[in-house]
């Protein structure tokens, strides 16, 4: 028979992979949107990018309260490991990015309004 133990450990197994998918997936949306909006390849509403990024800071914070909630038996596993240095490079890098894309946007704007009279 099955234990409980068991049962728990296989299902956060499969769920851990479901979200590490979800993870890097939301990740690669995020730098994906603003790498072809920097360049000028689409363009993309400063807010749409805010508002991606928004979720994504969200998605973070809500899985890092999951997963390391008091509550819960403390493991760390590699995944843990892969998920805490990538959120702290995420955060730090979209953060700054979002600022710098921000800026950009608004010089182009406002270069576009003086050749055109604005």
């Amino acid at each position: 028979m099955i234990s409980h133990e068991e049962i728990f450990k296989k299902t956060t197994e499969k769920f851990d992979k479901i979200k590490m998918k979800l993870f890097v997936g939301s990740i690669g949306l995020l730098y994906f949107v603003q790498f072809v909006s920097f360049f000028g390849i689409f363009y993309i509403n400063p807010s749409h990018i805010d508002m991606l990024a928004n979720f994504i800071h969200i998605f973070i914070c809500l899985f890092l309260l999951y997963r390391f909630n008091p509550f819960r038996k403390p493991i760390f596993t590699e995944f843990d490991q892969k998920i805490i240095f990538s959120t702290a490079i995420l955060l730090l890098l979209n953060l700054g990015f979002a600022e710098f894309f921000k800026q950009k946007f608004l010089e182009n704007v406002n270069h576009i309004k003086t050749n055109l009279g604005y």
